[in-house]
């Protein structure tokens, strides 16, 4: 493998490094050294599917990816990440288990049926309204500021009993922690 180069698939996102100014040719790839010290990124609305290559983002402490057509994509290498937001996509599964640096993850409108963020101990927002095939949340031991779990009709499932919250703004939720 070619360490210089990370490869990226979906033309659509590195058309959108491109714009950014990460990149300089649509060719399949990029060069590592300058996406590895990319901290913020912001691809939202740019039709992208696939976000190979985002392993090389290691320096990663926001990704905003909002609004795109991801169904799964693999965040376990960015672990400096604070913030993720990827609503609005059709991920149906989604794993933050080595993103232990997470305070605020937004998930919304999505198909994901679960969700594990009890590894995720410096949690505060979780947005995860409008999944409505969500049937499961795994939350452990956390400290959540602000939790929205609307129109989760199927939400059944909600192991977290060490779970501290400041507030509860949704009675539903709150209903089903009763």
């Amino acid at each position: 493998a070619d360490l210089l180069y990370t490869s990226i698939p979906d033309a659509n996102f590195e058309q959108k490094l491109i714009s950014l100014g990460h990149d300089d040719v649509l060719d399949g790839a990029v060069l590592t050294a300058t996406v590895e010290v990319i901290t913020e990124l912001n691809i939202e609305g740019s039709g992208i599917s696939d976000l190979t290559g985002i392993e090389a983002f290691t320096a990663l402490t926001y990704l905003y990816a909002k609004n795109n057509q991801l169904t799964s994509f693999d965040v376990s290498a960015n672990t400096a990440l604070i913030l993720l937001n990827v609503r609005g996509n059709q991920l149906t599964t989604l794993d933050v288990s080595a993103n232990t640096a997470l305070t605020e993850l937004i998930v919304y409108s999505n198909q994901l049926t679960s969700l594990d963020v009890s590894a995720n101990t410096a949690l505060t927002v979780l947005l995860v309204y409008n999944n409505p095939d969500l049937t499961c949340i795994y939350v452990g031991d956390n400290v959540i500021a602000t939790t929205t779990l609307n129109e989760n009709q199927f939400l059944s499932d909600i192991p977290c009993a060490d779970l501290l919250y400041t507030s509860i703004p949704d009675a539903n939720f709150e209903q089903k922690l009763i």
